[in-house]
Parts: C-alpha cells; structure tokens; sequence
C-alpha cells in the first residue's frame, strides 16, 4: 500500500497511484481549470497533469457543454464574471455500462451545482424509463438512510463477490 503525502491535493494522491483498477468513474470537486471541459479557462500545471493521465487512460469526459452554457458553471461566487467549472466526472475502461443524462439537479444552496449521472446498459435502455427527478428539499433523509442502511448490507456481499472475480460491471449492471 501506497502512503501518501499529507496535504497534497487529492488530485495529485490520485494520480500517485498505480496502478488505476479500471473500469472506475472519477467524480468529484477536482477544483482544477482546464480547456478541455472549460474553453474559456487557462490550464494549470496540476490541471494539465491530469488531462494527461486521462487522456493515457482513455477516459471520457461526462460533463454536458450545453448544460453548461445554458444554466451557467458548476461553482458559483458572487460578482464572478468568469464561468466555473470545477465539478467533473470521468469515466474509464467501462465495457458495456454507459454514462448520460449528465445534468444540474434542483438548487441545493451550495454554491456548487449539484449533479447527476445516469448509468445504463444499452441492452435495457429502451426497457427502462428514465425516473422523474425528486426535490431533494421535501426528501425524508432519516427514510433514506435507514433504507441506505438496508441496501447497503446486500450491495456489500455483491461488490465483494465480484471483486473478487475481478468483475465491476457485474455490480455496476445490478445497481
């Protein structure tokens, strides 16, 4: 096992390690600027680093421009005149999972975008119909985490199972 450096960014630990277990999504606040999900920004040495490594391992960017340009950025600070896009999501090595529908979800009051992703097989896509979005501010959370709770138990022994035969999109496709 790897340690890594204390106080480092996450991005930087993430792109210590090797070797990457794929298929894996990287999603997450990387807080980096780059052209390539940003036209209008200036790269950074961190930013340019990990465009390297993504573009080396093949992987997807899932950001929607149009959503982008329509709707704003996904970080938002008072009297910015700059849009940000700082929330992003990756996906690499992925067989037969696809990802979609990448998307702003109801105002959170995060000065961050809070986004979805949808994940689907393309052998059942037209078998199931896309969910209708929830408003997460009328959501009964201590409902959802007893039923997270539930869930999680059986999802455990599933995603050890299958670890151990090397197989994430097994578990990826029973989500």
């Amino acid at each position: 096992m790897q340690v890594l450096e204390k106080g480092s960014f996450t991005v930087q630990r993430f792109l210590d390690l090797n070797p990457l277990i794929t298929p894996v999504l990287i999603v997450g606040d990387l807080n980096l600027h780059h052209p390539w999900w940003n036209p209008l920004a200036q790269s950074s040495p961190l930013s340019k680093r990990l465009t390297g490594y993504l573009h080396a391992a093949q992987a997807t960017l899932l950001i929607d421009h149009a959503t982008i340009e329509s709707q704003g950025g996904t970080f938002h600070r008072p009297n910015s005149r700059k849009t940000s896009v700082i929330d992003l999501a990756f996906s690499i090595g992925f067989r037969s999972l696809h990802w979609q529908d990448w998307s702003y979800l109801p105002g959170t009051g995060s000065d961050h975008e809070a986004v979805s992703l949808r994940a689907f097989l393309p052998a059942y896509q037209a078998a199931r119909p896309l969910l209708p979005q929830f408003c997460t501010k009328r959501a009964d959370w201590e409902k959802f985490r007893k039923r997270l709770e539930e869930v999680t138990v059986s999802l455990k022994t599933t995603i050890n199972a299958a670890a151990t035969r090397g197989d994430f999109e097994c578990v990826a496709g029973s989500l």
